[in-house]
């Protein structure tokens, strides 16, 4: 699945291995909110992962890190926005998408290529 998908554990080489989607049950996207405030969606994929010591650092983080945080539950029934800052959106600009596509880009230039052969 990764070799096609960018996730925030992907493109920081910072972030630990715990913190990797299938051991932290976590899946986090970080990008551009209209191509300026940063922003990430955390996806519960893993029953109460958000509660869990990993799913916490991970919010920490992301809340230190990006202007807005959006945290979609396991049962995806709730939303919720983590901090209390909403930015001014200015005219939409094209992001980079998340999925990569055709034809594929050579491995070697790939962000995250290390990673996502580490994480296979």
């Amino acid at each position: 699945m990764c070799a096609d998908f960018q996730c925030a554990w992907l493109e920081d080489a910072n972030w630990p291995d715990p913190w990797r989607p299938d051991r932290s049950g976590l899946l986090c996207l970080r990008a551009p909110l209209n191509g300026s405030a940063p922003a990430a969606v955390v996806y519960e994929v893993s029953p109460n992962a958000l509660q869990s010591p990993p799913g916490g650092q991970i919010l920490a983080e992301l809340e230190q890190t990006t202007a807005i945080v959006v945290v979609v539950d396991d049962d995806r029934k709730r939303r919720r926005i983590v901090g209390d800052w909403l930015p001014h959106l200015p005219e939409a600009v094209p992001r980079r998408p998340h999925f990569r596509s055709a034809p594929a880009r050579s491995e070697a230039a790939e962000p995250g290529e290390a990673r996502r052969r580490e994480a296979s």
